[in-house]
């Protein structure tokens, strides 16, 4: 992906793999090192529903830095331009993964439902506006699915200090805290699992045809929907649900896997009762 030049893109598009994050399976931890490596990070990072404007502004901060000041995306922004942000953001459930020792926000993802659009909003997925045309799935489609049972993760975003590059690069953070590379995985199964827990059971995103590969590493089985697309760049139309997302995913992410849902399940339970909506 060129970055030589500013582009209009409207941000549904999972863009990371012009951002050298380290994708590569941690199927080679030695026996036990998935569990050590598990409860190092959860006393690193900590995810956080944004249940507050502090906490949405974090990952509206983010995403400016990420897609407008490093990939070039002309997007929409507020406060001045410091915060990039979208008629999607003030009824999606934003999530932001905190840095606990410095405070910094090191990733960001949002989950995009049709029942929490406002009825002066368009009542599609982000996806189904600017995708449609490269789903052609006759019974993955959204439009065939209970609509109070979709949703889309889009926004995804991760800082760039806490990028872990590839070992043979020279670049100063190549030596970077091991478990920044569960910071990836970890926001997919952040996503996978805030959605499930707030009711729904099928998601939907829009990645470049890349990304889903190297994820399918670690054992994320995305399906893909139809034919790449131009949209600012070569993209897809990916589905996951629990079957393919229990199926697949290797042992070594299984702890993880099982932190991140037992951390946002208390949350998820308060942002529903705060809009009022029954997941069963």
């Amino acid at each position: 992906m060129s970055l030589g030049y500013p582009r209009k893109h409207s941000g549904e598009a999972i863009g990371l793999e012009s951002l050298n994050v380290n994708t590569d399976s941690l199927g080679s931890l030695p026996d036990g090192g998935e569990l050590f490596l598990t409860g190092q990070f959860a006393k690193a990072f900590h995810f956080q529903v944004a249940f507050e404007e502090a906490d949405r502004r974090r990952a509206y901060r983010l995403r400016k830095s990420v897609f407008i000041d490093e990939l070039g995306y002309r997007m929409t922004t507020k406060e001045g331009g410091t915060l990039e942000s979208d008629e999607y953001d003030d009824v999606a459930a934003q999530c932001v993964l905190v840095h606990k020792a410095s405070g910094v926000t090191a990733g960001c993802f949002r989950i995009v439902a049709p029942y929490s659009i406002e009825l002066d909003s368009p009542r599609q997925l982000p996806v189904e506006q600017h995708g449609s045309h490269g789903i052609s799935h006759d019974t993955l489609h959204p439009r065939v699915m209970p609509r109070d049972k979709i949703c889309e993760a889009s926004r995804l975003a991760i800082a760039q200090e806490f990028r872990h590059h590839r070992d043979n690069e020279r670049t100063e953070n190549a030596s970077l805290d091991p478990t920044f590379r569960l910071i990836l995985p970890s926001l997919f199964l952040a996503a996978y699992s805030l959605a499930e827990l707030l009711g729904n059971s099928h998601l939907y995103a829009m990645m470049a045809p890349t990304l889903p590969r190297l994820l399918r590493k670690s054992g994320f089985k995305f399906v893909r929907l139809g034919d790449t697309i131009e949209f600012h760049g070569r993209r897809n139309v990916f589905y996951i649900n629990r079957d393919l997302a229990g199926s697949g995913l290797q042992d070594t992410l299984a702890p993880l896997h099982r932190h991140i849902y037992e951390e946002l399940a208390p949350q998820a339970k308060r942002y529903l009762a705060i809009h009022h909506r029954d997941p069963a």
